[in-house]
């Protein structure tokens, strides 16, 4: 299955009766299925690119400002992956802890560009995150 929209709000969680997390993906409106091989089983219903933008994968941010009407790139597994990872980060970062004011600054700063930039810029900090 691909998802084509992880993000933060299609992510439940409950806490099981031993203290652990239990989560579950939802919001399968956009996704479709795949055959054994990768390939799409099935056309999209959504004939523009979907995703939340502070959770996309950064190829397809840099695609959306190559091809704003058009996809180029097919959106694939590993992009649904990455943007399990970009959740995970980005929960990381909103999560309130004590840290030196500055670097919490710094953080969110980071996060309200992920939130509210332009394509490129999202993909820039992203990348940046990864690099420094």
């Amino acid at each position: 299955m691909l998802h084509r929209d992880v993000s933060n709000t299609n992510i439940m969680w409950e806490e099981q009766a031993n203290g652990q997390a239990h989560f579950v993906l939802n919001g399968f409106d956009l996704a479709i299925r795949l055959n054994r091989d990768g390939t799409p089983a099935m056309e999209a219903t959504a004939k523009h690119r979907t995703g939340t933008l502070p959770f996309m994968s950064i190829r397809l941010l840099e695609d959306m400002c190559v091809n704003p009407k058009s996809p180029g790139v097919m959106h694939e597994l590993h992009h649904d992956y990455e943007s399990l990872f970009w959740v995970a980060t980005w929960c990381t970062m909103k999560t309130e802890r004590d840290i030196a004011p500055k670097l919490k600054e710094q953080v969110q700063t980071a996060v309200t560009k992920w939130e509210t930039g332009s394509y490129q810029t999202i993909a820039w900090n992203k990348k940046d995150v990864l690099f420094g």
